[in-house]
């Protein structure tokens, strides 16, 4: 029974590690992330390609000069310049970076409009028609 309890107490302590792990770019050049497996997407490069798949929880994009589409985010923030990112569902967000464009099609703020704070200069962010 004492081998039990010990794989079980080793079970716990790695479950808060398996929640907070994320998907990082930082040399790729292009890439497609499922959310599914893991929620939270840092994007640290400058110049590329990215798509994201599924429900992604947060995205956080720090380079430049990209473009990326999303199909679902919660927490959009982006704090680098020039770049393009399509979202078919966005719900909130922060642009801290300059000269993005956001464009969004549907989202489950409160007014059916995401809530973002657009902190930049030159940024647009509107929806899709």
């Amino acid at each position: 029974m004492t081998g039990v309890k010990n794989i079980v107490a080793v079970l716990v302590m790695l479950v808060p590690a398996l929640a907070s792990a994320e998907k990082t770019f930082d040399t790729e050049k292009t890439g497609t992330w499922d959310c599914g497996k893991d929620a939270t997407v840092v994007i640290n490069k400058s110049t590329g390609k990215f798509t994201l798949t599924g429900a992604c929880k947060e995205v956080t994009i720090n380079g430049g000069h990209l473009t990326v589409a999303i199909e679902s985010v919660g927490t959009l923030t982006v704090n680098g310049s020039s770049s393009t990112i399509t979202a078919d569902k966005l719900d909130s967000g922060s642009v801290n970076g300059s000269n993005n464009k956001i464009t969004w099609k549907k989202s489950g703020g409160a007014s059916g409009k995401p809530e973002v704070s657009a902190l930049g200069q030159n940024n647009t962010i509107t929806q899709a028609k």
